[in-house]
């Protein structure tokens, strides 16, 4: 059985976000990237990562807890 929960939030090539956990717990994150990539990490409550996609999408798979705990910002790009 697979428990993970894919939030649908993918950082697209070439894009930067901010990866917040804002639950008072650990929350179990991993980053998957098109070329077979993979970064686990576990975010402690209040803690921020900043991401840079490089060449490929990222997928963003939540291990634990609800996706609502787990704040995503993208920073728009200037038209």
């Amino acid at each position: 059985m697979n428990d993970n929960k894919d939030i649908h939030e993918t950082i697209g090539a070439g894009e930067m976000a901010s990866i917040e956990n804002t639950y008072s717990k650990e929350l179990s994150v991993s980053l998957l990237c098109g070329n077979g990539c993979r970064v686990d990490m576990e975010l402690a409550p209040g803690q921020v990562v900043q991401l840079s996609a490089g060449a490929e999408n990222t997928q963003v798979i939540l291990h634990n807890g609800d996706p609502v705990n787990l704040l995503i910002i993208k920073p728009e790009s200037a038209s």
